[in-house]
């Protein structure tokens, strides 16, 4: 696949799931390019603030490897105080579902 295959492949996995989150009453960011710690940025309802990184991948096994990297090692450490969560959503080619996970669990 070339680089701007691979682009779109990762901007149409962030746009379902903005969507998913704007469906859920959430305020949605899309950081496109940033390259930095979340690919969305998400405000609740209630205020919550979360980011949130995108991932793909082909098989579940994949999903669960990143997963566990996120959860050992999140992007902004694990939060002590303040209002925000981290969150890892991997969409798995093989299931064709979305796998997700907290940083705190």
């Amino acid at each position: 696949m070339s680089p701007n295959t691979n682009y779109l492949i990762g901007r149409r996995q962030e746009y379902a799931r903005a969507k998913h989150w704007r469906d859920c009453g959430h305020v949605v960011l899309r950081t496109a390019g940033s390259h930095g710690f979340a690919d969305l940025i998400t405000i609740s309802p209630a205020g919550d603030v979360q980011f949130i990184q995108v991932k793909r991948c082909d098989k579940e096994a994949q999903a669960l490897r990143l997963i566990k990297q996120f959860k050992e090692s999140p992007p902004l450490g694990i939060r002590i105080r303040g209002s925000y969560y981290q969150r890892i959503e991997v969409y798995c080619k093989e299931t064709k579902k979305v796998v997700s996970s907290w940083a705190q669990e």
